[in-house]
C-alpha cells in the first residue's frame, strides 16, 4: 500500500471517528437543538455520513480483524424487505425509525480501531451539554418540571457506566479527569429533571453493582484503598448541603410522588399489549413502518410509540426481521461474556434494559451505546486500544 492510500485511509477514518463523537454529543437533545437543514436536523446528516462512511472504513481497513459482524447483513436485507413490503401496503414510512434500525447495523459494524479515551470524553461532554439543557428547560426561580421529552436521560446510565466502570487504560490529563468530574455531576442533573423512574432505578442499580465489586476486591486483596476512604465524608458533606437546596427537595418530592405509583404505566403496557395483538394479525411480515395508531384506554386515537423494542420489532417487521435482530442480541451477550470486559457486560445489560419500556425502539442515544461496546469487543485488547489512542486518530 502506498503512502497515498495510507493518508488517504487515515484522513477518511479520523472524519467518521469525528462524525461519531458529533453523534455522541448532539444524540441527547435532538429535541432540544434547533439546527436544522432542507427539513431535516442536523442529527439526520450526521447519521447518512455516518452509515456511508462505516461501509467505507471497513472496505479501507479490510486486512483489520474486526471480528463477527453480529449478524447486521442479515439484519440489513430483511430490513430492505421489510420496507419494500411496507411500500406495497402505501403506508407512510416513519424516517425515525428508519434511521434508529440503520445506525443499529452501522454500529454493530464499527471496526476496533477508534479511540476509547476519545469515545469516553465525547460521552462526558455529552452529558454536560444535556446538564445545560436541562437546567435551561426544566429549572425556574419557582418550579422545576420534567425534562424528558427535551432532553434524553439516558446520556445519565451511559455516563455513570463508563464514569464507575471503565479500565482506562490509557493515558489521562488533567482536562480528562475534570471532564470526568463535571459528567459525573451532569449525569446526576439529567438523571432528577428527567424523573424516569427505570433510570433512576437502574443508575442506583449501577452505584450498587460498584459497590458490591470493590467490596469483594477489598476482601480478596485484604484491604481498602485510602481513596475510596477518603471520599466517604466527602460524599456526605456534599449530600448534606444539596438536599437543603430547595430545588434538590423538590426534584425529590416529586421523584418519590412517582415512584409512590410503582413502575407501572397504564398506556404504555397497553401499547404493548396492542403491538403484541397486532403481531399476532402479522406473524411473518408485521404492521409494516408506517404511522401506526390504536384506540387507548382514554377512548381517543393514539399513535403507537413502539415502546417495548422486543415487542415493537416483532410488530413492525414480524418474524423475518425479529429473528436477526434477536440473533444479533445473543450474539453480543456472547461477545461480552468472551470479552470478560466489565463495562461492555454494564453497557449491553443498560442496552437490554432500556429496550423495554423505551419509546422508539433503541433511540439516538441508546443506539450510541454500541459505540463503546463494539470498540472493546472489536479491539484485541486493552493494549491495542491504548495504542490507538496515544497515536490519537
Amino acid at each position: 500500500m502506498n503512502n497515498r492510500s495510507v493518508s488517504t485511509e487515515v484522513n477518511i477514518t479520523k472524519i467518521y471517528a469525528y462524525l461519531l463523537y458529533l453523534y455522541i454529543i448532539i444524540a441527547p437533545i435532538i429535541n432540544s437543538l434547533k439546527i436544522w437543514f432542507f427539513g431535516y436536523g442536523l442529527h439526520i446528516y450526521v447519521c447518512i455520513f455516518i452509515i456511508i462512511l462505516t461501509l467505507f472504513v471497513e472496505l479501507a481497513f479490510k486486512n483489520q480483524k474486526s471480528g463477527t459482524k453480529y449478524f447486521s447483513g442479515l439484519i440489513l436485507i430483511m430490513f430492505i424487505f421489510s420496507l419494500i413490503f411496507t411500500a406495497k401496503l402505501s403506508k407512510n414510512i416513519e424516517t425515525g425509525l428508519i434511521f434508529n434500525i440503520l445506525m443499529y447495523i452501522a454500529f454493530l459494524r464499527i471496526p476496533g480501531i477508534i479511540p476509547l479515551r476519545k469515545i469516553y470524553m465525547s460521552f462526558y461532554i455529552s452529558s454536560i451539554i444535556a446538564a445545560i439543557y436541562t437546567v435551561i428547560a426544566g429549572y425556574t426561580e419557582t418550579s422545576v418540571s420534567r425534562t424528558a421529552t427535551s432532553v434524553d436521560g439516558s446520556i445519565a446510565i451511559i455516563g455513570i457506566a463508563i464514569i464507575l466502570f471503565a479500565e482506562e487504560s490509557f493515558r489521562k490529563n488533567n482536562f480528562y479527569n475534570s471532564l470526568k468530574f463535571a459528567s459525573f455531576f451532569s449525569c446526576l442533573i439529567v438523571a432528577l429533571f428527567g424523573m424516569s423512574r427505570a433510570r433512576l432505578f437502574l443508575i442506583a442499580a449501577l452505584f450498587a453493582f460498584k459497590l458490591f465489586l470493590e467490596i469483594g476486591k477489598a476482601f480478596r486483596t485484604g484491604g481498602i484503598k485510602k481513596k475510596h476512604i477518603l471520599l466517604i465524608p466527602v460524599i456526605c458533606v456534599a449530600a448534606f448541603f444539596a438536599l437543603r437546596l430547595s430545588v434538590v427537595q423538590e426534584l425529590l418530592s416529586t421523584i418519590f410522588e412517582r415512584f409512590s405509583e410503582g413502575f407501572q404505566s397504564i398506556g404504555r403496557t397497553e401499547e404493548i399489549q396492542i403491538g403484541w395483538n397486532w403481531f399476532k394479525d402479522n406473524v411473518f411480515f408485521g404492521c409494516g413502518w408506517g404511522t401506526l395508531s390504536f384506540v387507548d384506554y382514554h377512548g381517543a386515537y393514539s399513535p403507537y410509540y413502539n415502546h417495548c423494542m422486543y415487542v415493537a420489532l416483532l410488530t413492525r417487521g414480524g418474524i423475518i426481521l425479529a429473528i436477526p435482530f434477536y440473533l444479533s442480541f445473543a450474539s453480543l451477550i456472547r461477545g461480552v461474556i468472551k470479552r470478560k470486559n466489565m463495562l461492555a457486560f454494564v453497557i449491553l445489560a443498560a442496552f437490554l434494559a432500556l429496550g423495554y419500556g423505551n419509546a422508539g425502539l433503541f433511540n439516538f442515544t441508546i443506539c450510541s451505546f454500541l459505540i463503546p461496546l463494539i470498540c472493546i469487543l472489536k479491539t484485541e485488547n486493552d493494549k491495542m486500544n491504548n495504542n490507538i489512542a496515544e497515536n490519537e486518530i
